[in-house]
């Protein structure tokens, strides 16, 4: 068994190399005139291909008080430098005027940012490599437009990690898509991950169910061989949470035990993650399974199509894929290189 963030902690010394995105979860605190508000966010991180600098992502940045949400928009920044501050941790610092563009944040019509045109913006941060951490300050100087200085802080949450990928669910041979983000949270106590789909909901594209948080503890991975592949499964009943907005009524919470079946498959090099989950409800005499799969769909079947065997017993190709007995040459099984 391999944990999550441990093992992509190593990956990450190769990503610095080869002008990947990394997406780090973490708590964002943004104070106006002394009011701070408190929320979840994602930053992304993009590394130039020799490792000296970085693209700083904060999308859909919004304000929020108590009654209302105000839409600023994306927040980018290039090419900022990075400054070796001890071993493995990276400092970086901006000073300048940038133009915010217009997010995608849904149910926000209109984004504040795009109008304000170039807009002072201080930014200093540090990113631990071996963990992952990342800690970022931010002052936007809006004097000019609010009469204001608005002060961010951005750090991320340690042993966890963010992917982003299409998520589509089947309802009665119906499937609908969309992007979303779901998480790998290491447990230290047990040395084993949680798996976290936040703010599920059921959709036909004119009705919105909203379902809740599927959290499944417990969950070991296995990396394999020179592919640089983690494999996971889980089968049992977990309690379905409500989802992170209070104001919504969730389904989730009023059904009880759920059975639930998952196969997943991590793409280390990639950093991608594949995942195929059948969501069993009951509600009276109504039976239907729900289809979830996130990620590549191509990779997802091949991945349900050896649920019955273990992830230690399947096989692969050297792209990590998983080989339904058709590829010929090298392949890996049991983490080992055998010639077919």
């Amino acid at each position: 068994m391999k944990k999550i963030y441990s093992f992509l902690a190593l990956a990450l010394v190769s990503v610095m190399a080869m002008a990947q995105t990394i997406q780090l979860p973490g708590k964002l605190s943004v104070s106006v005139n002394e009011v701070e508000s408190n929320m979840q966010a994602n930053v992304f991180l993009t590394f130039s291909e020799d490792g000296s600098a970085i693209d700083f992502s904060l999308p859909n940045f919004v304000l929020v008080d108590e009654e209302n949400t105000m839409g600023v928009g994306n927040i980018l920044i290039e090419n900022i430098a990075l400054k070796p501050v001890a071993d493995d941790t990276f400092g970086f610092e901006y000073n300048g005027n940038i133009n915010i563009t217009e997010g995608t944040l849904p149910g926000i019509d209109m984004w504040m940012g795009p109008m304000l045109g170039e807009v002072p913006l201080a930014l200093k941060g540090t990113f631990d490599l071996a963990v992952g951490a990342l800690v970022v300050d931010i002052d936007i100087d809006m004097m000019e437009n609010l009469g204001q200085v608005i002060k961010v802080n951005f750090t991320s949450e340690a042993g966890i990690v963010a992917f982003t990928d299409q998520l589509s669910v089947t309802v009665n041979g119906e499937s609908s898509s969309q992007e979303a983000t779901v998480y790998f949270k290491d447990d230290e106590e047990t040395e084993t991950n949680t798996f976290v789909l936040p703010n599920f909901v059921l959709s036909d594209g004119t009705n919105t169910i909203p379902v809740g948080n599927i959290v499944i503890p417990g969950i070991e991975v296995e990396g394999l061989g020179l592919a640089e592949i983690g494999t996971f499964s889980f089968e049992g009943n977990i309690n379905i949470a409500e989802g992170d907005d209070s104001q919504t009524f969730w389904m989730g919470p009023m059904l009880g035990e759920v059975p639930v079946k998952l196969q997943g498959y991590i793409d280390y090099e990639a950093m991608k993650l594949y995942v195929y989950i059948t969501i069993s409800m009951q509600v009276g005499e109504e039976h239907q399974d729900i289809i979830v799969t996130f990620g590549n769909s191509e990779l997802i079947s091949g991945v349900h199509s050896a649920t019955l065997a273990p992830a230690s017993q399947l096989s692969y190709d050297l792209q990590g894929r998983v080989n339904k007995g058709l590829s010929k040459g090298i392949v890996i099984e049991n983490g080992k290189k055998v010639v077919r």
